[in-house]
Protein backbone atom coordinates (compact mmCIF):
# COMPACT_ATOMS: atom_id res chain seq x y z
CA UNK A 1 0.00 0.00 0.00
CA UNK A 2 1.52 3.23 -0.78
CA UNK A 3 0.78 5.96 1.92
CA UNK A 4 2.01 8.86 2.68
CA UNK A 5 3.62 8.43 6.33
CA UNK A 6 2.37 11.22 8.37
CA UNK A 7 3.77 10.16 11.47
CA UNK A 8 5.28 7.87 13.85
CA UNK A 9 5.06 7.48 17.67
CA UNK A 10 4.38 11.18 18.51
CA UNK A 11 6.36 12.62 16.01
CA UNK A 12 5.38 14.42 13.18
CA UNK A 13 7.00 13.44 9.54
CA UNK A 14 5.32 14.58 6.02
CA UNK A 15 3.33 17.22 6.45
CA UNK A 16 5.36 18.75 9.71
CA UNK A 17 7.20 21.90 9.15
CA UNK A 18 9.53 22.04 6.39
CA UNK A 19 9.17 18.27 5.62
CA UNK A 20 7.81 16.46 2.52
CA UNK A 21 7.64 12.96 1.81
CA UNK A 22 9.45 12.19 -1.48
CA UNK A 23 9.38 8.13 -1.88
CA UNK A 24 8.13 5.36 -0.10
CA UNK A 25 8.11 1.24 -0.79
CA UNK A 26 5.91 -1.22 1.50
CA UNK A 27 7.06 -4.57 0.73
CA UNK A 28 5.97 -7.61 2.30
CA UNK A 29 7.78 -10.72 1.61
CA UNK A 30 6.22 -13.95 0.33
CA UNK A 31 7.34 -17.00 2.36
CA UNK A 32 8.48 -19.99 -0.46
CA UNK A 33 8.30 -23.31 0.87
CA UNK A 34 10.08 -24.22 -2.80
CA UNK A 35 13.37 -26.41 -2.56
CA UNK A 36 15.86 -28.30 -4.88
CA UNK A 37 15.71 -31.56 -4.03
CA UNK A 38 19.32 -33.66 -4.81
CA UNK A 39 18.05 -35.61 -8.07
CA UNK A 40 17.20 -31.66 -9.59
CA UNK A 41 13.83 -32.03 -8.98
CA UNK A 42 11.39 -29.38 -7.34
CA UNK A 43 9.28 -29.52 -4.00
CA UNK A 44 6.77 -27.18 -3.51
CA UNK A 45 5.62 -27.38 0.54
CA UNK A 46 2.93 -25.46 0.33
CA UNK A 47 0.97 -27.73 -2.99
CA UNK A 48 -0.77 -25.69 -4.90
CA UNK A 49 -2.44 -23.30 -2.18
CA UNK A 50 -1.14 -19.84 -2.12
CA UNK A 51 1.99 -19.54 0.09
CA UNK A 52 2.18 -17.36 3.01
CA UNK A 53 2.59 -13.41 3.29
CA UNK A 54 4.99 -12.33 5.98
CA UNK A 55 4.83 -8.61 7.93
CA UNK A 56 7.54 -6.99 5.49
CA UNK A 57 9.48 -3.41 6.13
CA UNK A 58 8.13 -0.03 5.12
CA UNK A 59 10.89 2.80 3.32
CA UNK A 60 10.35 6.34 3.36
CA UNK A 61 12.52 9.13 2.28
CA UNK A 62 12.13 12.41 3.56
CA UNK A 63 13.09 15.89 2.84
CA UNK A 64 13.96 18.52 5.22
CA UNK A 65 14.15 22.01 4.49
CA UNK A 66 14.71 24.96 6.80
CA UNK A 67 13.07 28.04 7.27
CA UNK A 68 16.69 29.59 7.59
CA UNK A 69 20.08 28.93 5.84
CA UNK A 70 21.62 27.86 9.47
CA UNK A 71 22.70 24.35 9.69
CA UNK A 72 22.18 24.07 13.49
CA UNK A 73 18.12 24.29 12.89
CA UNK A 74 18.74 20.78 10.24
CA UNK A 75 20.74 19.23 12.37
CA UNK A 76 18.18 19.37 15.39
CA UNK A 77 15.40 18.15 12.80
CA UNK A 78 18.14 15.10 11.95
CA UNK A 79 18.46 14.21 15.60
CA UNK A 80 15.31 14.56 16.07
CA UNK A 81 14.50 11.40 13.16
CA UNK A 82 17.41 9.69 14.60
CA UNK A 83 16.04 9.94 18.14
CA UNK A 84 13.32 7.71 16.82
CA UNK A 85 15.35 4.36 15.74
CA UNK A 86 14.72 1.33 17.63
CA UNK A 87 11.49 2.53 18.92
CA UNK A 88 8.12 0.18 18.87
CA UNK A 89 5.35 2.44 17.95
CA UNK A 90 1.80 3.28 15.77
CA UNK A 91 3.31 4.50 12.20
CA UNK A 92 0.36 6.17 10.69
CA UNK A 93 0.27 7.21 6.39
CA UNK A 94 -2.92 8.86 4.69
CA UNK A 95 -4.23 7.76 1.78
CA UNK A 96 -4.16 10.50 -0.63
CA UNK A 97 -7.72 10.20 -2.68
CA UNK A 98 -10.92 12.68 -3.07
CA UNK A 99 -11.25 11.93 0.47
CA UNK A 100 -8.18 11.00 2.73
CA UNK A 101 -7.73 7.88 4.98
CA UNK A 102 -5.59 7.49 7.64
CA UNK A 103 -4.24 3.88 8.25
CA UNK A 104 -1.88 2.58 11.01
CA UNK A 105 0.45 -0.19 11.69
CA UNK A 106 2.50 -1.04 14.62
CA UNK A 107 6.50 -1.42 13.51
CA UNK A 108 9.72 -0.86 15.23
CA UNK A 109 12.25 2.01 13.38
CA UNK A 110 14.81 -0.46 12.03
CA UNK A 111 17.26 2.56 10.46
CA UNK A 112 17.33 6.45 10.23
CA UNK A 113 20.25 7.24 7.78
CA UNK A 114 21.04 10.77 6.54
CA UNK A 115 21.47 10.98 2.77
CA UNK A 116 22.56 13.90 1.17
CA UNK A 117 22.33 17.95 2.46
CA UNK A 118 22.70 20.62 -0.21
CA UNK A 119 22.59 24.24 0.89
CA UNK A 120 20.99 26.60 -1.47
CA UNK A 121 22.52 30.38 -2.50
CA UNK A 122 20.22 32.57 -3.91
CA UNK A 123 22.10 35.53 -5.16
CA UNK A 124 24.86 35.72 -2.69
CA UNK A 125 21.96 35.83 -0.04
CA UNK A 126 21.93 33.13 2.32
CA UNK A 127 19.41 30.36 1.35
CA UNK A 128 17.60 26.96 2.61
CA UNK A 129 19.46 24.11 3.85
CA UNK A 130 18.09 20.74 2.74
CA UNK A 131 18.38 17.36 3.35
CA UNK A 132 17.29 13.95 2.80
CA UNK A 133 17.22 11.30 5.20
CA UNK A 134 15.78 7.79 4.53
CA UNK A 135 13.95 5.71 7.63
CA UNK A 136 13.34 1.93 7.68
CA UNK A 137 10.14 0.21 9.45
CA UNK A 138 9.33 -3.60 10.11
CA UNK A 139 6.19 -3.57 10.53
CA UNK A 140 4.89 -5.52 13.00
CA UNK A 141 0.77 -5.57 12.34
CA UNK A 142 -0.88 -5.01 8.93
CA UNK A 143 -2.22 -1.28 7.77
CA UNK A 144 -5.69 -0.55 9.48
CA UNK A 145 -8.16 2.21 8.29
CA UNK A 146 -8.82 4.42 11.69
Amino acid sequence: MYLEITKFNTTNLSGASGVTMIDMVDADEVVSRIYNLSNGAIFDADGSTDADIALGQVVATFRLVTATGGLATLNTAVTNFKGLEGKSAVLQGILRGASDTTYQCTARCIGVEPMKMEYTDVRGKAGSVVARITMTWQKKSQWAAV
